[in-house]
């Protein structure tokens, strides 16, 4: 939805990457354990990647919505 200014709000998606931010400095801080073992790492890796896919998919819905688009890239 927009809003007054026209500006592109995503409601529950913005909560979902709010809740993933957090699971990701989590998830930072524990690869700084020590001893962590080598499944943690794998798990804690492959999250990771699929953070950064769903931040870059974010962030293109994000300049694609938005008006004038060449402001934000």
């Amino acid at each position: 939805t927009r809003d007054e200014q026209g500006r592109a709000h995503f409601g529950r998606v913005e909560g979902f990457l709010q809740l993933l931010i957090l699971l990701n400095m989590l998830a930072f801080a524990c690869e700084t354990l020590p001893g962590i073992g080598p499944g943690w790492q794998r798990a804690l890796g492959v999250f990771e990647a699929l953070s950064v896919i769903i931040f870059t998919v974010e962030y293109f819905v994000r300049v694609a919505s938005t008006r004038p688009r060449l402001s934000y890239v």
